[in-house]
């Protein structure tokens, strides 16, 4: 009986848990409304426009600025006893001891250098541009992005999630493979 019982709640749990997935139902206009793809090292703002699609890339190496460096020396030795006041509840003397101990010397001021898009890739796909049915997603659990419509009766499904993989011990290629 514990069994079955066993087996009928893992059922249950597994039929009623949802995929994480945003959905849209137009293209982005603007960046913050792009759906993020990439792999840690290599990365893209994807917008979903059928008619000619727009990838704005970005690779890890490219800040605006010089180098610095504008890490705590302290930090590591106070994390501890700002989660400590954390899982205390005592939030007002984590946040003191975080910006005076954990957050970059010259906060303010100098935060480090903000990210760079490298260029933008544009996909024209001739004849898309009177489209319908349009729906646009991006599935948390799998880090990837599905854009789809019809044109003339014709379902299209544009996925985007492997499209800019680099392996690390290949840094110069480029895969197009799902």
């Amino acid at each position: 009986m514990r069994r079955y019982l066993i087996m009928a709640v893992s059922f249950f749990v597994m039929m009623t848990m949802k995929a994480q997935t945003l959905y849209y139902h137009r293209s982005a206009d603007y960046f913050e409304e792009a759906l993020p793809i990439g792999n840690g090292t290599m990365g893209g703002m994807v917008y979903g426009t059928p008619a000619v699609e727009r990838i704005q890339l970005n690779e890890e190496t490219i800040w605006a600025g010089q180098p610095n460096q504008v890490c705590h020396p302290e930090a590591k030795a106070n994390l501890p006893k700002v989660r400590q006041f954390i899982f205390e509840g005592k939030y007002k003397e984590a946040e003191e001891l975080a910006n005076a101990k954990v957050m970059p010397m010259g906060a303010g001021q100098n935060m480090g250098m903000p990210y760079q898009p490298f260029g933008d890739l544009y996909i024209a796909m001739p004849g898309h541009a009177a489209y319908s049915h349009y729906q646009r997603q991006l599935d948390l659990d799998n880090a990837r992005t599905l854009v789809t419509y019809t044109v003339d009766d014709t379902v299209y499904q544009v996925r985007k999630g492997e499209v800019l993989i680099i392996p690390p011990d290949m840094p110069h290629s480029l895969s197009m493979e799902e």
